[in-house]
């Protein structure tokens, strides 16, 4: 019996193999398609095309992806700066650097702002050849020194225009200098930080004008929350703000870390989130809070826009801040960047920070 069931098995083994071998040789019998090899060619280029020109576009940087079309690079040189300046320095900027005469010496015909949130700038600016960072604080330059994401100064034109920037203001330094004794950013600008508050609803919500940090947190202002659902107090989202970050910071300096913390929590616990800086100046100027904690010249644009505002500086409890401008080392055209920036230190200094709209403090002492 054992026999016959092996013997079984080497049939079905064998009928199997001729099997294989039919379908092998109707195969080999077969004409050979040639249809594949001569649409493979003409297929590829019509779906790979599209395809990669999405891809090449990050959605997170709709900016910098439409404008370099429209000025040809062999024409001239193309700048790219990512910024968390607004649109209207970003646009006086660009038109009076345009037509200076250190715009014409290095032949740029253009340049393109590209506005990035700060949690973006490090990951960003290693995907992509941008020129030069400006603007967003200290801690965010620091963060992209760190990362490696700066180079450091290296023409003639840069060095002169950078030595005529102070060290140091009222102890808060203007210059990163690394341990190679280098320079990576420089101040282009520098800010005070404090409250802006609409004197108007103050007195219709009878709220006393805050004087320190810890009166945002106060029981008055908790007051006018919990029985109107209305908060006095705005701040933004640290994430999205480096300036309200730096006031966080200013707190928790000037109060320690406990006492700081519990000013921030209070504070917090009074105020309305906004997304942005901007959005709480745009806020205390519309009436929709009284109180917003904001850098000095967003409160200077917030007296010129609505009378009843102010700008108040809480006495002992502030600091100045240089905001840098730097060269990346992504860039192309690192002579014509540093030109740019050495414009910016220099003449940019009265064309941009002393417009009416703008009013930001200078750096250089011969503006």
């Amino acid at each position: 019996m054992k026999y016959y069931k092996a013997l079984s098995k080497i049939s079905v083994v064998i009928i199997a193999f001729i099997v294989l071998i039919a379908v092998v040789a109707l195969l080999l019998m077969l004409p050979s398609p040639q249809v594949p090899t001569t649409t493979t060619p003409t297929t590829t280029p019509t779906t790979t095309t599209p395809t990669t020109t999405p891809t090449t576009t990050p959605t997170t940087t709709p900016t910098p992806t439409t404008t370099p079309t429209t000025t040809p690079v062999t024409e001239g040189v193309v700048l790219y700066v990512v910024t968390r300046h607004s649109g209207d320095i970003q646009e006086v900027a660009r038109r009076e650097f345009l037509n200076s005469e250190i715009a014409r010496r290095y032949n740029i015909k253009d340049v393109v702002f590209v506005y990035l949130e700060a949690g973006w700038w490090v990951p960003i600016i290693q995907q992509k050849n941008y020129d030069v960072g400006w603007g967003g604080g200290p801690t965010l330059f620091d963060t992209l020194d760190q990362a490696g994401r700066l180079a450091p100064f290296t023409s003639l034109g840069g060095f002169d225009a950078v030595s005529q920037i102070p060290d140091y203001i009222a102890g808060a330094p203007m210059k990163r200098v690394g341990p190679d004794n280098k320079i990576y950013w420089v101040a282009a600008a520098m800010s005070s930080f404090g409250f802006t508050v609409n004197l108007a609803t103050l007195e219709s919500y009878g709220l006393p004008q805050p004087a320190r940090w810890r009166d945002l947190g106060s029981v008055d202002y908790a007051r006018k929350l919990i029985s109107l659902g209305k908060p006095a107090v705005g701040i933004a989202d640290p994430t999205q703000s480096t300036s309200n970050t730096r006031m966080y910071e200013i707190i928790l300096q000037a109060y320690g870390w406990d006492e700081g913390w519990k000013v921030l929590t209070t504070m917090a616990a009074n105020a309305k989130v906004y997304q942005g800086s901007g959005d709480v100046r745009d806020g205390v100027i519309v009436g929709d809070i009284d109180v917003g904690i904001t850098i000095d010249f967003y409160g200077y644009i917030a007296q010129s826009q609505n009378p009843d505002c102010k700008y108040l500086i809480p006495a002992g409890e502030t600091i100045v801040n240089g905001d840098p401008i730097a060269l990346l080392k992504t860039s192309r055209n690192p002579e014509a960047a540093q030109a740019f920036i050495a414009w910016v230190l220099t003449e940019g200094q009265w064309k941009v920070w002393f417009k009416p709209d703008i009013n930001r403090l200078p750096v250089n002492p011969r503006a």
